[in-house]
């Protein structure tokens, strides 16, 4: 059954997101993907004035200020967009970073049942004290800082009431918006739009999965059990579930506050290198890795260890994309450009009919100018950079956890640098991805996939005797079908439909001004200054439908 309410919802959603996108500027899309009528009548012929402030502003920056204003899905959508410079040119990516996360936070007085609930007892039976006021407030969650009854500070984070039904809301519109997109426009298609709305849908909601999280920190916590220069902060199960999570307070400065750290006498070549190090070894040991990498998630304690906190975000990374890595990682090291093409067709990223040697030669600009350098002499994130640049140029198939993978190591390129000017991620990298290498062409581990793939053959041959019967009965029973898929035709069908409406649309038009000549010439029903009201009212509607008409050719830049 319907749910009507949140059908109306919906389309109040819907209505208020198209104003939205008309006040910055962006109504053409809403136009070239025939959302207009969804939108309300009026839309179709009333173009908005886009208020002086924005309309001087570059597309990058409205793009941001819309996803600002429509709140919390959006700018999560944004974020999710920010990351991959795979797609999107550097200055959308640069201004969609400046998206903020910190929202306006709920009051205490809504905040309360949700604690109560999770803890299935008052507040007062658990904790001496919760602040009111929150420490931070993000999109998805606020957190406030507390004390048990046993003297514990604890960080206790809560799920906003409602922001699940809303994105789950927004998703919904995010889709079809996406799925119109694709239909009508190229560019949609070529980044396939869908996918990433797909992407990010499963991003927020693991988010939004509290005891998804709980379980992250507690996976982390056990495999770095034996590091004591890691802290992970500790949850209390028994007060958290999928709407809060109580953990231990954990002070300390952020990583790239490096005065405060050196006020302090914090070693940072050795931060850097621990640092570097407990994100490879998630990477190319664990099999998980923390996704959401930046100074306010690691902080730095008095003593010297590094406290990682925030779980909602977690890549993965099976043997198959270790492999491949470690392979990409050995090339750029050996600035190997056919090794490093060769691999990237091999796992899909490359697609093996476009202009390979074109790619190669692209990519020549970019290694050339380092080779023979030292590896420390050589920035390996600005290779990167490049290496994405060029992927975006020749549409390469980049998996999210390779993007991850890549935002990862960016950071810690980043962050590295700054607490030592010496430090190069790929120095460290280096090791690691041997040992897989290593792994990868050992006796033990070829023997393993000659006996797999003998298997696998084996299946094979003695499926065929049944699958030739299956394809002779089907060739005498006339059963044989043959599929074939049309591309570069969704353009033309989409400018045919277009045209049979325009020439539908005239048809209506035309009768009814023929229709209304004939009224007023046979002078029927009342009259108003001697004329038919009837066959008057009939040329006055076609007057507008016609005027519509058009506006809509004009600015479908068709006229001519």
């Amino acid at each position: 059954m319907i749910n009507i309410h949140r059908a109306i919802g919906n389309v109040k959603r819907f209505r208020d997101i198209g104003k939205t996108f008309l006040k910055y500027g962006f109504g053409p899309l809403i136009y070239e993907m025939n959302l207009a009528p969804l939108l309300g009548f009026l839309m179709r012929f009333i173009s908005p004035k886009i208020k002086k402030e924005i309309q001087h502003l570059p597309a990058s920056v409205r793009l941001r200020k819309l996803f600002e204003e429509l709140g919390t899905t959006y700018i999560k959508f944004g974020q999710f967009l920010a990351s991959r410079p795979d797609i999107f040119p550097e200055e959308v990516i640069s201004e969609l970073r400046k998206l903020q996360d910190h929202t306006l936070y709920f009051p205490f007085d809504q905040i309360k049942p949700v604690i109560e609930s999770s803890i299935n007892k008052p507040i007062k039976e658990v904790f001496e004290y919760i602040e009111e006021i929150p420490m931070a407030s993000a999109s998805i969650a606020q957190v406030h800082k507390g004390k048990m009854l046993n003297g514990q500070f604890v960080a206790i984070k809560i799920k906003k009431p409602g922001v699940k039904k809303l994105v789950e809301q927004d998703i919904s519109i995010l889709m079809l918006i996406g799925k119109i997109a694709e239909k009508h426009i190229q560019e949609a298609r070529q980044i396939q739009l869908v996918r990433i709305i797909e992407e990010m849908s499963e991003q927020i909601n693991k988010e939004l999965n509290f005891e998804l999280e709980i379980f992250y920190i507690e996976k982390f916590s056990e495999f770095f059990k034996n590091d004591t220069s890691l802290i992970f902060p500790k949850v209390y199960k028994e007060f958290s579930s999928n709407d809060i999570i109580v953990m231990d307070m954990i002070q300390g400065v952020r990583i790239d506050h490096v005065s405060a750290l050196e006020e302090k006498e914090i070693n940072l070549k050795e931060i850097a290198s621990k640092g570097v190090n407990f994100y490879l070894k998630q990477v190319f040991e664990f099999g998980f890795f923390h996704a959401d990498p930046h100074p306010g998630n690691l902080l730095i304690t008095d003593d010297g260890k590094i406290a990682i906190l925030d779980f909602g975000i977690i890549g993965k990374i099976d043997s198959e994309l270790l492999e491949h890595l470690s392979d990409i990682f050995l090339s750029l090291i050996k600035l190997d450009i056919n090794s490093l093409v060769n691999e990237m067709i091999e796992f899909g990223v490359i697609n093996p009919d476009m202009d390979i040697r074109k790619i190669k030669l692209d990519l020549m600009d970019v290694i050339l100018p380092v080779y023979g350098k030292n590896i420390g002499e050589i920035d390996s994130m600005k290779i990167l950079q490049h290496i994405i640049t060029i992927g975006r140029k020749y549409r390469f198939n980049f998996p999210i956890d390779y993007i991850y993978i890549i935002k990862t190591f960016a950071f810690l390129e980043s962050i590295g640098k700054k607490l030592d000017p010496e430090f190069d991620v790929l120095h460290f990298t280096k090791p690691y991805a041997k040992r897989i290498i290593k792994q990868k062409y050992s006796l033990k581990n070829i023997v393993l996939k000659s006996f797999n793939n003998g298997k696998a053959y084996a299946g094979m041959v003695t499926s065929i005797p049944e699958d030739y019967k299956k394809i002779v009965s089907k060739v005498l029973n006339d059963k044989i079908t043959f599929n074939f898929v049309h591309r570069g035709l969704e353009k033309f069908a989409t400018q045919i439909d277009k045209s049979v409406n325009r020439l539908s649309f005239s048809i209506v038009i035309a009768g009814i001004i023929l229709s209304s000549s004939i009224m007023v010439y046979a002078n029927v029903g009342p009259k108003i200054f001697g004329m038919s009201v009837l066959g008057l009212s009939g040329f006055i509607v076609s007057s507008f439908l016609g005027l519509g008409l058009i506006i809509g050719i004009i600015r479908s830049g068709k006229l001519w």
